[in-house]
């Protein structure tokens, strides 16, 4: 009788891992095992509920590993008790780092409960970009719905990386839904959630009501007011070195008027109020020149065509909602390029926008840093704000601070500190 042959493992291993490098094998190769990361995401509420952050985690482990595709490992402690410092938004030091140069992704995320309004934020990192790849945010009114939170987010991270199907919120109160072509292949959503004996109210995605043709340009900035004085809103939109009017009758988007801007002239962010109270609002536009210093200018549509109030203006420009009015901010730029001064409320005096108060932030933070609101629920604002190390802050007005991330926040295409700084 004829001996079977045994294939040696850990030979087996180094071909496979020889054809994969020589084939450049994706992560979407979904013949390869992706290995994921899941830390708990952090707890932002009035209360100790750190249980669902762990919670959230453990469920989104185990709904990536429930294809066989994924090698998810759940881990019990944030990224910061493992001593890894998460301030670099590029992450490219972790393929370097010991316990993820074998992994793929990770995933963190925060849970933000404000009253019964519970949002689940967090992302995607590719180790080896050294970057994040999928920003998820899920948003319920019900606090038990962090369960669907957690299917929906899975769902949506396998889609990425073996090219899965994706689930909605519609598909949330069917008993299964199918996964692949495969019929065994498939996720169980249970009808009641495990933290109620109530049914779960998901609210269905909303419908598109309207859809633009497509624009060969990326608008960096848009804003929505009366420029025309018609009582109907008017869009406002930029790009780089463009400025553009539309109006929306007869579901149509009407391009009513456009500025070209000079070429050494950048625009950054736009912004639309009725400031000086004619019934028609200004359109406010910072701009940089290449020095990266500061020529903003203040508009009005005016006699069907645009006409300045200001022109070269050295401030950059921030519309607000405060006691449900629109509010004007300004900061100075500095010569040098970027912010200068503190952030002062702006009005009109007939000719000028002129100082008014100055907003206190913490740590002298810039226009584009904060925002108030009631986030702790106490019936006063509290201002949230990021620090020189994009950590997201919740102070009182009186300067004490209740709260601050754990990890730095920001470093999209458009965060305000890459573009205007």
């Amino acid at each position: 009788m004829s001996k079977k042959l045994h294939p040696n493992p850990i030979l087996l291993f180094f071909f496979v891992l020889f054809l994969a490098v020589n084939t450049n094998a994706s992560v979407l190769n979904s013949q390869k095992n992706v290995k994921i990361i899941v830390f708990p995401f952090e707890v932002l509420s009035q209360k100790n509920l750190s249980f669902l952050g762990k919670g959230i985690g453990k469920m989104i482990c185990t709904r990536l590993g429930d294809t066989g595709k994924i090698l998810a490992a759940c881990k019990d402690k944030n990224f910061k008790d493992y001593g890894i410092d998460m301030d670099n938004p590029r992450f490219k030091f972790l393929k370097d780092t010991k316990q993820f140069n074998k992994i793929d992704f990770i995933v963190k995320g925060t849970i933000t409960i404000i009253g019964s309004t519970i949002n689940t934020d967090g992302e995607l990192i590719d180790i080896k970009k050294g970057k994040t790849i999928y920003y998820f945010h899920e948003s319920s009114k019900n606090q038990e719905d962090i369960v669907q939170h957690a299917s929906i987010i899975a769902k949506n991270i396998k889609k990425i990386v073996i090219k899965e199907q994706v689930i909605t919120k519609k598909d949330i109160n069917t008993v299964s839904v199918p996964l692949t072509a495969n019929p065994q292949s498939q996720i169980a959503i249970p009808e009641k959630s495990i933290l109620t004996s109530e049914k779960s109210q998901v609210q269905s995605k909303p419908k598109i009501i309207f859809k633009s043709k497509v624009f060969n340009t990326s608008f960096s900035s848009i804003a929505v007011a009366d420029v025309d004085g018609d009582k109907l809103a008017d869009i406002v939109t930029i790009d780089a070195h463009n400025l553009i009017l539309f109006s929306f009758k007869n579901n149509k988007l009407i391009k009513k008027g456009e500025i070209q801007g000079k070429y050494y002239n950048t625009f950054k962010t736009i912004d639309a109020a009725d400031i000086n109270k004619n019934g028609r609002a200004e359109i406010f536009v910072t701009s940089v020149d290449k020095k990266n210093n500061v020529k903003s200018f203040v508009m009005e549509w005016k006699n069907n065509e645009f006409t300045y109030i200001k022109k070269n203006a050295g401030w950059y420009y921030r519309i607000i909602e405060k006691n449900g009015q629109k509010t004007l901010l300004g900061q100075e730029g500095s010569f040098l390029g970027g912010f200068s001064g503190p952030v002062f409320y702006l009005y009109w005096n007939g000719n000028n926008y002129l100082k008014n108060n100055q907003i206190f932030i913490p740590q002298n933070g810039d226009l584009f840093s904060f925002t108030f609101g009631d986030i702790l629920n106490t019936g006063f604002e509290q201002i949230l704000w990021l620090d020189k190390n994009n950590h997201l802050n919740i102070t009182k007005l009186n300067g004490n601070n209740k709260w601050k991330s754990s990890f730095a926040l920001g470093s999209s295409p458009f965060y305000r500190s890459d573009c205007c700084s």
